[in-house]
């Protein structure tokens, strides 16, 4: 009877051993982290934009074709076509380099001025920049922090494998939501499909919210990266 009770108390003492154990390790040595799949990867994307009325004389780009800065995109008439054709068109040039979308007019066509003539995005990997929303108590919100570091994977983005990232802006925290908006910057080039991809890519995104080291942002290029949600 004796040998069986201390037996028992062997085992009981093990498992609370084992438990004690179990909740240190979960509590002070593994790092806590925040998942999350409300994210996408997306690039920065500009309107291009008539400055007057008129009348499209040329197209000079395709759906899907590269652009740098300053590069002549359509050219229109502010003349009807029954009068003189010694007039120079007007030049509606490429704000920044990227990849042109969503080209809404054909040549011929009138439009109207500040009428949106296609898009751009920029697709230049160091670009890229990660929108996600994090569930997180107000304890948790306070580890989230710009230059964090974070990892960001998704099945069409790098092949499947984890990208490095770091938390460059945090929004307010919405305290009825339990949520906060956070934005990243991949610190790795990644591969993507194809420009329709980058325009709102379904990705990822795991923060560690234990100890761990961070690095310096450069305000002037995480700000050129951060333009306004487009939730």
């Amino acid at each position: 009877m004796k040998r069986s009770s201390v037996i028992n108390f062997c085992i009981v003492l093990t498992l609370f051993g084992i438990i004690q154990g179990w909740v240190l390790y979960s509590q002070f040595i593994k790092p806590a982290s925040i998942k999350t799949t409300q994210a996408y990867l997306t690039g920065q994307s500009v309107a291009v934009g008539t400055p007057v009325s008129g009348i499209i004389k040329s197209v000079n780009v395709t759906e899907g074709k590269h652009v740098e800065k300053g590069q002549p995109l359509f050219l229109i008439s502010q003349q009807s076509p029954l009068e003189s054709s010694g007039e120079t068109p007007i030049a509606v040039v490429a704000q920044q380099s990227g990849t042109v979308y969503n080209i809404e007019v054909t040549a011929n066509s009138f439009v109207q001025a500040s009428q949106i003539l296609a898009h751009i995005v920029d697709t230049d990997p160091k670009g890229l920049f990660v929108e996600a929303t994090l569930s997180v108590t107000p304890e948790q919100f306070s580890s989230i922090t710009p230059s964090r570091l974070a990892t960001v994977q998704g099945a069409l983005l790098n092949n499947g494998d984890p990208v490095p990232s770091v938390i460059t802006s945090v929004d307010l925290y919405d305290g009825s939501k339990h949520t906060v908006d956070v934005r990243l910057r991949l610190l790795a080039d990644a591969s993507v499909p194809n420009v329709e991809t980058i325009l709102k890519l379904p990705v990822e995104v795991t923060i560690v919210t234990g100890q761990q080291e961070k690095i310096a942002l450069n305000p002037e290029s995480a700000a050129a990266e951060l333009p306004p949600a487009s939730r």
